[in-house]
């Protein structure tokens, strides 16, 4: 599994980058492997509100890869998100 970007803009001087496009490139078990990842990420969020601060792919799927990118789903600080 491999991830591709292209950044909108840097949002901090340690290399964080807001992205405008991500693709994920993998074979149909892995992406959805991600998809659920994504939605349980999301009933947590719904679940937990205020105490969700993030989750990590490697931490909940036993079959993600050390070498694959890490997939990380954290709560919004923006309302409109």
């Amino acid at each position: 599994m491999r991830a591709f970007g292209y950044a909108k803009k840097s949002i901090s001087d340690g290399g964080l980058l807001e992205m405008g496009e991500v693709t994920f490139a993998g074979s149909s078990s892995t992406i959805r492997e991600i998809a659920r990842f994504l939605m349980a990420a999301a009933d947590e969020i719904e679940k937990r509100q205020d105490r969700f601060d993030h989750a990590h792919i490697g931490d909940v799927c036993e079959g993600w890869q050390d070498e694959w990118p890490d997939i990380i789903v954290a709560r919004s600080s923006q309302p409109e998100d």
